[in-house]
């Protein structure tokens, strides 16, 4: 979706999406530490929670295998508490509120540690818990703002086009007025520069290419840039074009696996690690 068609209900959602991304990203990255722990690492990712990754370090080092076990069991249930956040916020962004609290929690312990020790160059894992309570404050901000805005504060008849899930649930409707037309492409498609392409696939005659070019993702038909969005770290979003009257879509769930669909319908997907 173009920058210059979004509306306050897009901004609110891209902005509560990237925080729930940001979420997942810490808890996978927590995960990870805890494993590393437990196959006896000395590395540690940062954006990441401390306490689980102290709690299973701690058990490691008394050697006993009952200490073993229940740190691990309670680093898991705090990244279960973790997940269960990030999975029903989708729902309500009260649950976002639940993850700050729980991770400002997990940062207050963290500066206790390094505060206690007098070990000073964790400064970078300092910023990174501040970005992570960024992102969820951001995310209650606007999961309230999604939740308060009306659907008609988007009005239908200011859009390009209506996509097939949207005809669904319009039921009754009319949909007379809707314009379903052609998407114009933004630019050429320039082969040379750097990128990397996360999905293909062909059908209708067109082949869609869905592609990252730097911070910028792209969805390319026919060799024509038809819709781009920039970011740095991807939260799960659609590019859409309409060629021919076929609704074409690209992008990222939140699972993550990139896609893309044409009418709706999904004809290539593939699991993203990053």
């Amino acid at each position: 979706m173009n920058k210059q068609n979004s509306t306050p209900r897009d901004l609110a959602k891209t902005k509560f999406d990237s925080a729930r991304a940001n979420l997942l990203l810490m808890i996978i990255l927590t995960a990870i530490n805890v494993v590393m722990v437990f196959m006896e690492s000395d590395t540690m990712l940062l954006f990441s929670a401390t306490i689980p990754y102290i709690l299973v370090l701690l058990g490691m080092v008394t050697q006993i295998d009952i200490m073993i076990v229940i740190s691990i069991c309670f680093a898991a249930a705090i990244l279960l508490i973790y997940l269960l956040c990030w999975g029903m916020s989708k729902r309500h962004h009260g649950w976002m509120i639940a993850a700050l609290v729980l991770f400002a929690i997990d940062t207050a312990a963290m500066a206790f540690m390094y505060f206690s020790s007098r070990d000073f160059s964790g400064f970078m894992d300092v910023f990174m818990h501040a970005w992570i309570l960024y992102y969820l404050a951001t995310g209650i901000k606007y999961g309230k703002q999604l939740h308060n805005i009306s659907e008609e504060d988007t009005p239908i008849e200011t859009k390009d086009y209506i996509t097939y899930d949207e005809l669904e649930t319009e039921g009754e409707l009319e949909t007379d007025n809707i314009a379903i037309r052609n998407s114009q492409p933004i630019s050429r498609a320039e082969e040379d520069v750097k990128h990397r392409i996360l999905l293909e696939a062909d059908a209708f005659g067109y082949h869609i290419c869905y592609r990252r070019v730097k911070r910028m993702n792209q969805l390319i038909i026919n060799g024509w840039i038809y819709a781009q969005v920039e970011m740095l770290i991807e939260p799960p979003h659609v590019l859409q074009a309409v060629v021919d009257g076929h609704l074409i879509e690209a992008g990222l769930d939140e699972f993550p696996h990139s896609f893309i669909k044409v009418d709706g319908e999904i004809i290539a997907k593939k699991f993203r690690l990053a």
